[in-house]
């Protein structure tokens, strides 16, 4: 695991709500990915938060037409270095394998439900990492659907 993760979903500490995965989307969009899979890990009380990425946008379901919101207490973080290493949580269902090689077709994005059963408590967060081997230019797309609920 990597203390640079492609992306991070942190509460920071304080906020005083809750973070609930309801989906993890990944997408292949180029290039060649080594087989592996995608993993899901969590980290807690990173001392600093590094600033948010101008790619990071936020908003949820929530579509307001800004990348924040009054209500939106996440921070979203792509290829940042975090302040601690995550550690796994568990697989996610995305293998890498079906894209080694030349991918000459259309692949429509993958969607894995997690339906709140991971959690994040103030102060922690949750980080999509790959273990795979090495590709050739590898470029894929991943997001997080996520709701903000009190604590």
């Amino acid at each position: 695991m990597t203390a640079t993760p492609p992306l991070a979903l942190v509460n920071p500490a304080g906020s005083g709500k809750n973070i609930e995965i309801l989906k993890v989307i990944f997408a292949y969009v180029s290039g060649t990915l080594g087989a592996g899979s995608l993993w899901y890990c969590q980290g807690l009380n990173p001392t600093t938060l590094p600033l948010e990425t101008a790619a990071a946008i936020r908003s949820c379901t929530l579509l307001s037409g800004v990348t924040t919101n009054a209500n939106d207490v996440s921070k979203a973080y792509s290829g940042v270095s975090l302040t601690n290493t995550p550690v796994i949580i568990r697989s996610s269902a995305f293998s890498l394998d079906a894209y080694v090689g030349t991918v000459t077709t259309w692949n429509p994005p993958n969607i894995e439900e997690i339906a709140s059963s991971i959690i994040l408590t103030p102060g922690a967060f949750f980080a999509i990492e790959g273990i795979a081997g090495a590709g050739t230019s590898p470029l894929v797309s991943l997001a997080i659907e996520y709701a903000v609920v009190p604590q």
